[in-house]
């Protein structure tokens, strides 16, 4: 039963997100550099709470917005370093992780929404954070949780 309702709610989270990848975007490069580095820092702690001290992890990047794959590597570095800063280690998934957690970068109309799935026991479905940032420097607002 578990097990189906997790199958039901990803499909609902992808077709939610292929209607919103349709809309038409502005670059992340129209934000201010705070609000990434910022978003960053929250996703990373939403993270670090959610596991052990010093868990070695692998982290799974998916991208389903405009955002180009110079824009995706400066996110993933930011937010590489903001999780080692916290005491995480990042291995390659070859290295066997006690955890995988999965980072997918969307957007909606009005901003960028990060979705975060970092696991719990193998029997209970992921604990899932997001992060949201607006698109464009108008709009001047923090990262919101």
């Amino acid at each position: 039963m578990r097990a189906t309702r997790r199958v039901l709610f990803l499909l609902l989270a992808i077709l939610i997100l292929m209607l919103l990848f349709a809309v038409p975007g502005v670059s992340l490069a129209d934000t201010p550099d705070s609000s990434l580095a910022a978003a960053s820092r929250q996703l990373a702690d939403k993270i670090a709470a959610a596991l052990p001290p010093r868990e070695a992890i692998f982290l799974d990047l998916r991208n389903l917005s405009s955002m180009s794959g110079l824009e995706v590597a400066e996110v993933r570095r930011t937010l590489e370093s903001e999780l080692q800063s916290r005491g995480l280690q990042l291995v390659p998934r070859s290295a066997a992780p006690s955890a995988e957690v999965r980072l997918t970068l969307s957007e909606t109309p009005d901003g960028f929404l990060w979705v975060v799935e970092v696991p719990r026991a193998p029997a209970d479905a992921p604990q899932v954070e997001m992060v949201s940032l607006p698109k464009s420097r108008g709009s001047g607002t923090a990262p919101r949780a």
